[in-house]
């Protein structure tokens, strides 16, 4: 027989709590009169003296008396089964309706029909498999003559279908990682000690545009980088920029995590408390993006003493707590502003966020910092009880952590690590020449040595040389300052790459100076047209230098200058084959 347990074969003994309503009701009013029956002692179990005791209770629960001798069968079950209530449940309520049976003929087509038409990614529905399955049925008489096999009701069908695990119908039509997301379990998550213990970082495309603070032209929406301190919630350190994620997001989040962070009062007069949070994190907590294995980060780490710990593919509860933030964020300030997405895709027809947009970058980055700092570390956390801001200042003994590295080292070592062959111009990297007496007196000691040096791509004004004699890094100036002061590595890539193309076209030479005003025109020129805006703003905003109000703009990029890459990501503002876009990306 195909039946399910009863409660008492299961073990749920006397557990009314897992009983229907009905059951219930039928089994209290049982116990009622068996315990009546059971409290006069020494009463024979015949109807002369069961009937008045019967009859007596039922007058005072106003009802029908049960006959006599149901209530002596009761009684008689209650005793064999040692007083166990759930005896008393009638037969015909122990028992849930058996599945119809079906011939092994019929009980086979049906499965084979729902694995190969329901538990695959096209989703059929259930009619669907009813319907495979009458076919089915049909050939399978026409074919086999003398045999009629019935089709089963559409009900059974579904009753069938129901009865699947849901895990595994869910692996089936949707995939393991939906199923692995959908019934995943959660334990209390990782447990922290300490601060800085465990930090989660990880970027989100804002649902705001913005609007350039010089010109007021669409900006577009800016990439937001966040490290979250597990055990304090409190956030550690951001970046807000234009540039797609990357190590230099990264790279500027953790620079802002590790530095204290006095100047935001002095930039920000409107902010009231003061951002407490720096120090040197134990361990962070990163997905599975490329920039988080560029070995760039990982030398970083290693450097500073930083443990890498990448979460499990497509698992982003691995580090909810940043996930949650975002939500946090989203709906704390971003999704109250005009220009805002609202975290929808697809707008209504009279819904369009670009001609919302109102904020500048510079006042969008004021709010940020008044709600992250004013707000959210002052809100009571469900989780600690306490607010963000009270729990670092608990756990921290009330002062701030001693950083073990100076914060020039810490810039060093979130810099990019280059290799090049010293000679009597100095340094040359991307088509510029680094050089000071420090260099040239390294130059003396060996020619054509190769020397390690670190370059900030937020800054390509200078770089970190570093003597191993000394075992110490020296600035080395660009010579070519008043070009190079201030310009990130992506822009010289582009102007450079742009020059030498625009060369090749014309026969001609033109120098990176004359290149970047001819560039920074086109900007111009196609902003003026505001030609497919929502598309090529963020890039035009990268390339203008717009990006967070901290520490730097600009990004650390991966191991190498990666063409294709930059196509993706960069498309060139205008990705047509007019004026300078098609030079640069075609090589």
């Amino acid at each position: 027989m195909n039946e399910k347990k009863t409660l008492e074969e299961s073990g749920a003994r006397c557990d009314l709590s897992l009983l229907s309503e009905q059951k219930r009701g039928v089994l209290k009013r049982r116990l009622a009169y068996v315990e009546a029956v059971e409290r006069r002692s020494g009463v024979s179990l015949k109807r002369e003296s069961i009937e008045p005791i019967v009859e007596s209770l039922a007058e005072t629960l106003e009802e029908d008396p049960p006959g006599w001798y149901s209530v002596y069968r009761w009684l008689k079950r209650y005793r064999g089964s040692r007083r166990d209530p759930l005896s008393l449940i009638p037969y015909a309520l122990r028992y849930s309706k058996r599945a119809p049976r079906l011939s092994k003929e019929v009980d086979s087509i049906v499965n084979e029909s729902i694995s190969e038409i329901y538990l695959n990614r096209r989703k059929c529905s259930a009619r669907e498999v009813w319907k495979e399955i009458k076919s089915r049925i049909l050939d399978y008489n026409q074919q086999n003559l003398g045999i009629s096999l019935v089709c089963p009701s559409y009900k059974t069908i579904c009753n069938r279908i129901s009865n699947l695990s849901e895990y595994e119908k869910t692996i089936a039509r949707e995939g393991y990682g939906v199923a692995r997301a959908k019934f995943r379990q959660s334990f209390g998550g990782v447990r922290t000690e300490r601060l800085l213990q465990r930090v989660e970082i990880d970027h989100t495309l804002l649902d705001l545009y913005v609007l350039e603070d010089e010109t007021g032209e669409l900006a577009g929406r800016p990439t937001l980088t966040t490290a979250l301190d597990s055990r304090s919630r409190t956030l550690v350190g951001l970046y807000v920029g234009f540039e797609p994620p990357s190590y230099l997001c990264v790279a500027e989040c953790l620079k802002c995590a590790i530095l204290p962070k006095s100047w935001i009062k002095e930039s920000y007069p409107m902010v009231k408390h003061d951002w407490i949070c720096s120090g040197i994190p134990e361990c962070i907590v990163v997905d599975n993006g490329k920039e988080f294995h560029s070995s760039h980060l990982s030398d970083a780490c290693i450097s500073l003493g930083i443990k890498l710990e990448h979460t499990a593919p497509r698992s982003p509860w691995l580090k909810g707590q940043v996930e949650r933030y975002f939500r946090t964020l989203n709906q704390g300030i971003v999704h109250k502003q005009l220009g805002s997405t609202l975290g929808q895709k697809n707008y209504p027809p009279n819904f369009d966020p670009q001609n919302d947009a109102c904020v500048g970058f510079s006042d969008f980055m004021a709010m940020l910092y008044v709600w992250v700092i004013d707000i959210y570390h002052q809100q009571i956390h469900r989780t600690l009880q306490n607010t963000p801001h009270k729990e670092w200042q608990r756990l921290s003994g009330f002062s701030l952590p001693l950083l073990s590295r100076t914060p020039r080292d810490i810039c060093i070592a979130l810099c990019r690590a280059e290799r090049r062959v010293l000679s009597h111009k100095g340094i040359e990297f991307n088509g510029l020449f680094y050089n000071s007496r420090e260099l040239a007196n390294m130059y003396r000691r060996s020619d054509k040595q190769k020397v390690y040096f670190k370059i900030d791509p937020t800054d390509i004004s200078w770089i970190a040389v570093y003597d191993p004699i000394g075992q110490l890094y020296f600035d080395v100036p660009a010579l070519r300052i008043e070009y190079a002061q201030g310009k990130t590595l992506w822009q010289h890539r582009v102007i450079n790459r742009f020059r030498r193309e625009t060369n090749k076209q014309l026969g001609a030479e033109i120098e990176l100076t004359e290149a970047e005003q001819k560039i920074k025109s086109m900007i111009n020129e196609a902003s003026s047209k505001k030609r497919n805006k929502a598309r090529y703003t963020q890039k035009q905003s990268r390339f203008k230098n717009i990006g967070n109000m901290n520490v730097a703009s600009e990004g650390f990029k991966e191991e190498s200058f990666d063409l294709q890459e930059e196509k993706d990501n960069i498309e060139y503002f205008y990705g047509n084959r007019e004026g300078w876009s098609g030079g640069y990306l075609e090589e």
